[in-house]
């Protein structure tokens, strides 16, 4: 909408600001809980992972982890310049160190002591804690706080600051 101009359409129609940025992410929710059951029926059907836990308690975890997914993406596209933009600042800080900093390609003990510390901030780490506890161990929600309380911070802030700015780039 920056590029073509049609931002400035939807700010003088009668919708409001946070009517924008839901009408901006639910299309990519659906799509996120569609990509994320597709996950999990491959590799439950087609690879053998076994599946101990509650389905309900990680479709819960799950939704908690995309509504923080496209809440960073939020953020990043509102304070990018340009599509192009955004996309290289959302290649560089959240494809890049989500593959490589949480725990998904290297073990995290095995990572210097400044990785482990900085892989602190990555949200699919605490992801990857909630999916490997109830896919494989059946962990309760109880036995997953430590990593759904992060993520549930992270998440917040996160919205917090995505609909701020969004404002301030409005104002």
């Amino acid at each position: 909408e920056k590029e073509t101009g049609t931002m400035e359409q939807l700010l003088v129609s009668a919708v409001r600001s946070h009517e924008i940025i839901f009408g901006k992410v639910i299309p990519y929710i659906f799509l996120a809980i569609f990509d994320a059951v597709f996950v999990v029926a491959i590799s439950v059907f087609v690879f053998g992972v076994p599946f101990v836990g509650s389905i309900a308690l990680l479709s819960v975890l799950t939704l908690l982890y995309i509504f923080c997914s496209l809440s960073l993406g939020l953020l990043i596209s509102t304070a990018a310049s340009s599509q192009q933009n955004a996309m290289m600042i959302a290649l560089s800080a959240t494809m890049l160190p989500s593959m490589f900093l949480s725990g998904f390609f290297f073990p995290l003990d095995s990572m210097p002591k400044i990785l482990q510390y900085f892989s602190y901030v990555i949200p699919a780490r605490y992801y990857l804690q909630i999916v490997r506890g109830i896919m494989l161990k059946g962990c309760s929600f109880n036995e997953l706080a430590s990593a759904v309380l992060p993520l549930a911070i992270m998440t917040a802030l996160l919205i917090i600051l995505s609909i701020r700015k969004f404002n301030d780039r409005l104002g």
